[in-house]
């Protein structure tokens, strides 16, 4: 982000929330060359090239040093690929590969509520186990979205809450105002 020249920018991620078994993230982000992107501080690509980092701590240390920039989340409770995915990783590390959706669920909330500590993060929950919603048939078949997503990027004095369709706890709460 510090490479761009923005009056106002938002982080928009679809579905992927980097929900993997323990110690396999950070050597597939080194096996699928993400450190020699470019993309990586020196203390994070050094991490990278040692595999551990974690797209969570990535993305930490981007809401803390961009607190202008809304990180906004789309995701389903029960993301059918996500749990696939996660199981692949699973069987491909000789791993017990049993993550449900209900595991992935409450996965999930964990993972959202970490990122919630973060004034400048906001998500859209939906029931179900849709996966990725920018898609231009999904986009329109959850309607509240195409609302939720106009609001991108904020200006100063606007404001975007998180929305979930569901029981979500303090996640569906929040809000984020840009000063």
């Amino acid at each position: 982000l510090q490479t761009f020249s923005y009056q106002a920018a938002a982080l928009l991620m679809d579905s992927d929330m980097a929900i993997l078994p323990s110690r396999t993230e950070g050597p597939l982000l080194k096996g699928f060359g993400a450190c020699d992107t470019g993309l990586f501080e020196s203390d994070a690509k050094q991490k990278c090239a040692a595999g551990e980092l974690t797209i969570q701590a990535v993305l930490e240390q981007t809401m803390a040093r961009h607190k202008e920039v809304t990180m906004a989340a789309i995701s389903s409770l029960q993301d059918r690929m996500q749990v696939r995915f996660y199981n692949a990783v699973c069987m491909a590390e000789m791993l017990p590969a049993d993550l449900t959706p209900y595991d992935f669920e409450r996965k999930l909330m964990t993972r959202l509520e970490e990122y919630n500590r973060y004034p400048n993060f906001v998500t859209y929950l939906v029931p179900g186990d849709r996966n990725y919603f920018l898609p231009l048939e999904a986009f329109f078949g959850e309607a509240a979205l195409p609302q939720w997503l106009s609001t991108l990027p904020e200006l100063a004095g606007q404001q975007i809450s998180s929305f979930c369709s569901g029981n979500c706890g303090t996640l569906s709460s929040k809000s984020f105002m840009l000063t």
